[in-house]
Formats: structure tokens, C-alpha cells, sequence
């Protein structure tokens, strides 16, 4: 999971006012140094490559009306540059794919990340508790975790699909939260095929 702190110190409070009682303390009681904020970071810019076409899933999933409320917040220049003078009920699911993604893959900007982890593990909040609940099955401490392995990722993967979840949503939660699943088992299992 990602630390709230790698968010501007402006956005710091808007971003704790969105986590749970347990993560906020995690994210008060919890000091990073330089490199280890620069290892998230670069964890979060190649999760989110490695999304590849689920991106779009992602981002079509979220409503334009709260992406571009929140942008205007955390990326005011994103948000002038594309957004201003646009009634934000007027703005669709394309224009925030073609805005949004140059954003995250070409420019890798961390705020818009940041922003779409958390509205995506909000509006998907019984996926993620879901996920979590399973991952707590090998430690009750997810954080500890280095690697689930291959035939633990196939019992989870199908136990979520037996709840209703699809690949895509499933890859998108296993990236963006950085569950720790094999690299081969994403591509294999999660990843969207190149048919």
C-alpha cells in the first residue's frame, strides 16, 4: 500500500480525511526517509504502467464529476490546463482516458496516482476489503508479506471471481494496492491479453 505522505503537504490532510481509523494512526505514527519515499514512488509509477490497457478500465470506471473535483485540488494545473471552463457534469469518460493516461504514463505524475488509488479503492471498497481479508489469511499484518505464491494468488483470484470481481478489476486492485502476487502469476492470470 501506498504512504499518504508521498502527497503534497498541502493535500496531506484531504488525503488522511479519506483513510480508516487504522490506516490514519499507520500514517501519523510512521516516519519515511528520502529513499525510501523515492522507492514508493517509483513502485507506484510501475504499477500503474504495468496496468496497461486496464488503465482505461480504471479511470472509465470513476466518475468525471469527482476525478475533475479532486484534480482541481491536488493537480491545479492539470486541472486548468484541461478542465477549466468545462461544466464537469459535461465532461465524459473518453476526455478523462485521454487527460488522464498521457498524465500517469508519459509524465508519471504521482498526485493524479495517488488520486485515482484512492477513488478507485474507495469506489471498489468491497473488492479491496475483500482482497484484504484474504491476504490477512497468510498475516495478519499485509505489510509484512514479500511474496504470496503462486498457488495462494489462484485460490484468491478464484474465490474473487466466485464473488462477482472480473479479471480486470482484480488486476487493477492487485497493482494498485501492490499485492504482493509473482510477477509471472499477473502476467499469466490478471494481465489483459494482447488478442
Amino acid at each position: 500500500m501506498y504512504h499518504p505522505s508521498m502527497v503534497g503537504d498541502a493535500d496531506l490532510d484531504d488525503t488522511l480525511m479519506t483513510l480508516g481509523d487504522d490506516e490514519q494512526e499507520y500514517a501519523e505514527e510512521e516516519e519515511y526517509s528520502e529513499e525510501e519515499l523515492e522507492e514508493e514512488r517509483k513502485e507506484l509509477i510501475t504499477s500503474f504502467q504495468k496496468l496497461d490497457k486496464d488503465l482505461d478500465v480504471m479511470i472509465r470506471a470513476l466518475k468525471p464529476t469527482d476525478i475533475v473535483r479532486d484534480i482541481r485540488r491536488v493537480e491545479p494545473r492539470l486541472f486548468q490546463r484541461y478542465f477549466r471552463g468545462y461544466r464537469p457534469n459535461k465532461i465524459g469518460r473518453g476526455k478523462m482516458v485521454t487527460v488522464l493516461k498521457p498524465a500517469i504514463m508519459d509524465d508519471g505524475n504521482i498526485a493524479v496516482m495517488q488520486l485515482l488509488s484512492l477513488m478507485w479503492n474507495r469506489r471498489s471498497d468491497d473488492l479491496y476489503r475483500a482482497m484484504r481479508d484474504l491476504v490477512k489469511t497468510i498475516d495478519e499484518d499485509v505489510e509484512a508479506i514479500d511474496k504470496i505464491e503462486d498457488e495462494k494468488a489462484q485460490e484468491f483470484v478464484t474465490s474473487l471471481t466466485d464473488k462477482g470481481f472480473d479479471r480486470a478489476q482484480i488486476h487493477i486492485c492487485v497493482r494498485v494496492n501492490g499485492v504482493r502476487f509473482t510477477e509471472d502469476f499477473i502476467q499469466t492470470n490478471l494481465s489483459p491479453s494482447e488478442a
